[in-house]
């Protein structure tokens, strides 16, 4: 599934079975630094995911240890990350708002884009999504339509299927990232803390924030 990396590695892409890849870097002679979206590596898609964050790193891990000879760690280690004893710097979460069909979906999207507000965050749009704070080192709330990025990067979505494909072109994807300075700020920044209900409740609180003005009768 995975390619044999050298025994010696400073900073790496890490390709997976499915062709996307996350970025692997040797921190010191204990820790490492995994960068990407773990989910997609492992499964070759991200048009569902995980909220239990620490299988996810878990499993990632498990995984690096085929591709990597010189990453050996131990039981206690892998105990620790199984106890959610790892740092955070940056995680995105994502809600999946569904509609009966992909013109509705895309309708809902370009309201945000027209008339979309939301407090203390500038708005930008691109051809197939809205940012607030995009420029912020701490939050970003993005919003999107998952069917047109799975479309238009097939590439990097190998194990799209039919069905899979029909329920992203229904989805518009609501996305918070949290960057590292917020995650400290709020005590956020290590695995332990995140469990599928604040998963949920810090999404559904940034949504909630969202202002749109109410539909004409």
């Amino acid at each position: 599934m995975y390619s044999r990396q050298q025994e010696s590695y400073g900073q790496q892409w890490v390709h997976g079975s499915h062709n996307d890849r996350i970025q692997v870097k040797a921190k010191n002679a204990n820790t490492i630094v995994i960068q990407g979206n773990l989910f997609k590596w492992l499964y070759g898609h991200n048009v569902t995911g995980s909220t239990d964050l620490i299988q996810l790193v878990s499993d990632t891990v498990d995984e690096l240890t085929h591709v990597f000879d010189a990453l050996t760690p131990t039981n206690d280690e892998l105990d620790n990350i199984k106890q959610g004893l790892f740092k955070i710097h940056r995680i995105d979460l994502n809600k999946a708002i569904l509609f009966a069909d992909k013109q509705q979906a895309q309708v809902y999207l370009a309201k945000i884009k027209e008339h979309g507000t939301y407090p203390r965050r500038k708005k930008e749009t691109q051809d197939n999504g809205t940012y607030f704070g995009l420029r912020s080192t701490r939050t970003t709330l993005l919003y999107y339509h998952k069917g047109t990025e799975v479309s238009t990067h097939k590439k990097q979505h190998k194990r799209i299927t039919a069905e899979l494909q029909a329920y992203a072109d229904c989805m518009v994807r609501c996305e918070v990232r949290l960057y590292s300075q917020h995650l400290r700020d709020n005590n956020l920044n290590y695995g332990h803390v995140w469990d599928h209900d604040l998963v949920v409740k810090t999404v559904d609180d940034q949504h909630a924030l969202l202002n749109l003005p109410a539909p004409i009768a």
